[in-house]
Order: structure tokens, then C-alpha cells, then sequence
């Protein structure tokens, strides 16, 4: 018979409970009772505590019932809460001992109308994956350094400008953008359209598809199977770079890549300068080593801890609650000293922002034009002083040549039959035909003696 059974005080005088002992008594009746289980209501009382805990109720007709959601999964949400809609929850009820309330933990958040769309795309997903348009044997690697980037998505959206910033500010490379609705009923055959006019551009080695985050309803162009497909068929490389981080489409599963969001497409297609990935692999490498040693050494103090503790993720939860409360208090407690820690933030995030490594950047490019400067002039003053010799070059080369001779009265002898120079008498016989080549035209002649020079006889 269970321990809170009815009892005659007549005749059984009853055992007097403490309120720990009968909370922990109800715990354990009710939280085994609702593990895993889906709730459907209408958000109400909502608040966002400082340390990002969400907590708020679910109003039905006739009843509420409270609900937190923790952190962790608060970041995954891909629409934030807010008062007034209707969603379903998936969670388990516990009771919170402080205050002697049962509540609702959410672990996932859907939105009313968002699991019909779910399943549509469950199927569509399925038969794709059994088309093999999933497989990773079919996806291409991107070019190291693309000769050109094509880029679809809307013109105005703040997703184009995060990836062209993300691309230049590592390689300036030239973009060729598509614009594209991505959001409503004409998105999918937009997309396709500037998907193949970007495939008819010879030099356009990648292309990158996507946009910024929003609803399941907003990104739901990206799910499009005709999208999809275009995508599959594309003859280049293709990026798809959709909502945030958590959003996941199913031109994700399509794409020969998929950045986490627009921002990070630019990093996926564009290399780094060689200094900067020098120093990365050094970071990286060191990085590795410190973060291999501080994770055996957390997993060594987890697992002792762990061997005394068993699973205290229970604890933890009703821990971070009872500290929601006392931080509640205590910000009212505490409103003076605030101000005093905001003054003092305030003061060293601008120092802060003094030692920025854009700063240090900016220097860094200051020097490197200063030196561009130093070299072109270096270099404009040596083509100066090579063209000078060349020009000395080249009038002492007319000086000596023969034209020059010819103007002071000299003539040039040759040979009619094979037009050879005459430089000795023996090159020529008497009566053979030559050739006197003067500065303004030439005489024709015949040989009729030899004598030789002075110097000879």
C-alpha cells in the first residue's frame, strides 16, 4: 500500500511528515509518471532570467502549468518565445522542492503548424536518401582558389553582406551575385532560375546558396525539392549556407558543403593568406596539446566525481532554478553595486578596445603601403637609370654603324653575284660587276685593275 494512503486519525493516529520527507514522497509518485511526454498550450508569464534560462507556463482552457526551459536547449530554439503562441513541448514534469511545485522541463520547442510540414519533408527526405542524392561518394571537394564566386540570395538581405565581407576580408576574390527570392511561394523557382544562370558562367568555380536566419515557414524555400534537384544537377561545386547554426535544410544534405551560416560560407571557399595559416597550424597545434591535457585531466576529475555523485544532472537543474531565485534577490538588493560593475566594465572595454587586433591590423597595413610606396619608387628610379643607358647604348651604336660612316664619304663595296662585302682587292676579279653602296643611293661598276694598299707594297 502506498505510504500516503487515506488513514482513520480515530482509530490510526497519523505519522507527522516533514516537508522535505513528503516532498521527496511526491517526487518520486509523479516524476516517473512523465518522462518524455509532449505538452500543447499557449505561452503565458514568460521570462528570460540573466542566465538565459527560460521560464514561463502553458495555459489550456482551464488550467497552467509551469515550465522551464534551461539554457542549453533555449540556444537551439530557432524562433525565441514569445507571449501569446501556441506550441507543443516536449519534456518530463518534476517538482521543484523550494517552492512545492510541479513543473514542466522542456527539452524541444515546436511551433503549432510545424509538424505537418515536418513530415513532408521527412518523406521527401526519404526518398532523395534513396535516390542517393545524400551520398557522400557524389559530393565534389571545392577549388582550393575559385577564379570567381557566385553567390545566390536576396540583394538586400543582411546574409549578402556578411558573405562578401567574410570573403574579402580573408581573399578578395571577384563575386558574381544572383538575386534571388528566398521567401515565399516564388522563392523555389527563383532560386532554380539564378542557379542556372550562374552554371552558364565559365568562371564561376563555386557557388554559394542561402540566406539568414528566420522561421521553419520563412526557410522553407530551402526544402523545395525542385531546389533540391537543381542543386543535385548543378555541374559546379555548390555551398548551402542557410539560416543559423542550429538550422539544418535539406539542401544541407544536398550541397556539396554546408556552412553553418552566410558568414561562414566566405571561410568554406576562400583560403587564407599563408603567413596567417602558418600561424594558425602553430596555434592549432598548441591549442590541441592544451586542450588534450585539460581534457584528460577534466575526464579523470568527472568520472571520481561521478563514482561519488552518480547522475547529478537532477541536482543540477533544481540547482540552477534556486539560483535564478537568489539572483533574482539579489540584483534587487544590489542595484547600486551594479552600476558600479557597469562604470567598471565600461572603462575596461574600452581599454579593451584599444588593444583590439584590428588596431594592431591597421598598423600592420600602414607599414605594408609605406613599403609598397618604398618599392615602387626604388623601382621607378632604376627603369630611369637603365632606359638613360640604353639611350647612351643606342647612340653609340648608331655612331660606329654604317650609316654613320657613309654620311662622312665613305662607301660600301659589294659583290653583284652574292651581294658579299669587297674588303680585300683579292675578294673581286678584273671585270667582275660590283656594287658602290653611297648615302643616298648606289653606283653600279665594273673591276678594271687591282693594286694593293701602301701598307702592302
Amino acid at each position: 500500500m502506498n505510504s500516503l494512503a487515506f488513514r482513520d486519525p480515530a482509530h490510526n493516529p497519523p505519522d507527522v511528515w516533514s516537508v522535505d520527507a513528503i516532498t521527496a514522497e511526491i517526487k518520486g509518485i509523479i516524476e516517473p509518471q512523465f518522462v518524455g511526454i509532449w505538452v500543447e498550450g499557449e505561452v503565458v508569464s514568460l521570462r528570460q532570467a540573466s542566465s538565459g534560462h527560460v521560464y514561463f507556463s502553458l495555459r489550456g482552457d482551464d488550467a497552467i502549468l509551469s515550465a522551464a526551459l534551461f539554457r542549453s536547449h533555449a540556444k537551439r530554439l530557432s524562433i525565441p518565445l514569445r507571449e501569446g503562441d501556441q506550441i507543443a513541448c516536449f519534456g518530463s514534469i518534476e517538482v521543484y522542492a523550494p517552492s512545492g511545485r510541479y513543473q514542466l522541463i522542456v527539452r524541444r520547442v515546436r511551433h503549432s503548424g510545424e509538424g505537418a510540414l515536418l513530415a513532408q519533408l521527412e518523406d521527401l527526405k526519404r526518398r532523395l536518401r534513396n535516390e542517393g542524392l545524400f551520398d557522400e561518394s557524389r559530393k565534389r571537394p571545392l577549388p582550393a582558389i575559385p577564379r570567381r564566386i557566385g553567390v545566390i540570395t536576396s540583394p538586400t538581405g543582411a546574409a549578402v553582406r556578411d558573405i562578401i565581407r567574410s570573403i574579402h576580408d580573408r581573399f578578395p576574390l571577384p563575386i558574381l551575385l544572383a538575386p534571388s527570392a528566398v521567401q515565399g511561394d516564388s522563392a523555389p523557382a527563383s532560386l532554380v532560375q539564378a542557379l542556372q544562370m550562374l552554371e552558364q558562367v565559365d568562371d564561376v568555380d563555386v557557388i554559394i546558396i542561402g540566406r539568414g536566419g528566420g522561421s521553419l515557414q520563412d526557410l522553407w524555400a530551402f526544402n523545395d525539392e525542385r531546389v533540391a534537384r537543381a542543386i543535385a544537377a548543378c555541374p559546379k561545386p555548390v555551398v548551402s549556407a542557410v539560416g543559423h547554426e542550429i538550422d539544418t535544410m535539406l539542401t544541407d544534405f544536398i550541397a556539396d558543403a554546408r556552412a553553418a551560416t552566410p558568414t561562414h560560407a566566405g571561410a568554406l571557399v576562400v583560403p587564407v593568406g599563408s603567413d596567417l595559416s602558418e600561424r594558425l597550424l602553430r596555434l592549432r597545434a598548441n591549442a590541441c596539446r592544451g586542450l588534450n591535457n585539460t581534457v584528460v585531466r577534466n575526464r579523470n576529475q568527472l568520472d571520481v566525481l561521478h563514482a561519488r555523485l552518480g547522475d547529478p544532472t537532477r541536482l543540477v537543474r533544481q540547482q540552477w532554478q534556486r539560483m535564478d531565485d537568489l539572483d533574482r534577490r539579489l540584483m534587487r538588493s544590489a542595484h547600486t553595486a551594479q552600476q558600479h560593475a557597469s562604470t567598471r566594465i565600461h572603462t575596461l572595454n574600452q581599454r579593451l578596445r584599444m588593444l583590439h587586433p584590428m588596431a594592431q591590423l591597421k598598423r600592420e597595413q600602414q607599414c605594408l603601403n609605406e613599403l609598397t610606396a618604398r618599392l615602387k619608387r626604388s623601382w621607378q628610379s632604376s627603369f630611369e637609370r637603365r632606359h638613360a643607358r640604353l639611350n647612351t647604348l643606342d647612340v653609340a651604336i648608331g655612331a660606329l654603324g654604317p650609316q654613320a660612316a657613309m654620311e662622312r664619304g665613305y662607301a660600301i663595296v659589294r659583290r653583284q653575284t652574292d651581294d658579299r662585302v669587297v674588303r680585300s682587292p683579292n675578294d673581286v676579279r678584273v671585270g667582275e660587276d660590283i656594287e658602290i653602296l653611297l648615302r643616298e643611293g648606289a653606283v653600279d661598276a665594273a673591276v678594271t685593275g687591282k693594286r694593293p694598299s701602301e701598307d702592302q707594297t
